[in-house]
């Protein structure tokens, strides 16, 4: 995976607030990312080459993120603000709940808003079927990651 080495204080100028480290990790593990070391480039110098080259180095904090391969968008800090400002502001909770067996569906689909205590199924592997209001009751309890 490409690493991209961001200032701290200016990323975080950039997305308008400021995180703890925790915080920013979890963001990043969230968006599916990997905060891989909070350094600094006086830091750097000093592990590759002895304290007297980090002499007169700079002490600002750097973030060095680990991005898939596959997202060359954000190997820069303006693509790593956009891609967690846009994922920040959808706001999910759930991702997915795997309900359809989908060979045995075929199109066309039509996609109409209900209120949760209309909508009735019955999911995979289970016999009852549920509202889902009921549903969501049961997935806030019992979690189950695939």
């Amino acid at each position: 995976m490409p690493t991209v080495s961001v200032k701290r204080d200016l990323l975080f100028r950039a997305l308008g607030r400021t995180y703890t480290d925790e915080e920013f990790d979890e963001l990043c593990f969230e968006f599916g990312l990997e905060l891989d070391e909070i350094t600094s480039e006086k830091e750097i110098i000093s592990k590759e080459q002895g304290n007297e080259k980090a002499h007169g180095a700079s002490d600002v904090v750097l973030y060095k993120i680990d991005v898939p391969a596959n997202r060359y968008d954000l190997l820069c800090l303006e693509g790593l603000v956009r891609g967690l400002q846009v994922f920040k502001e959808r706001k999910r909770a759930l991702v997915a709940i795997g309900t359809h067996d989908l060979d045995t569906l075929s199109g066309p689909f039509t996609y109409t808003a209900k209120k949760p205590s209309d909508i009735k199924f019955k999911p995979l592997n289970k016999s009852k079927e549920y509202t889902a209001c009921e549903l969501m009751n049961i997935y806030k309890v019992k979690v189950i990651l695939y």
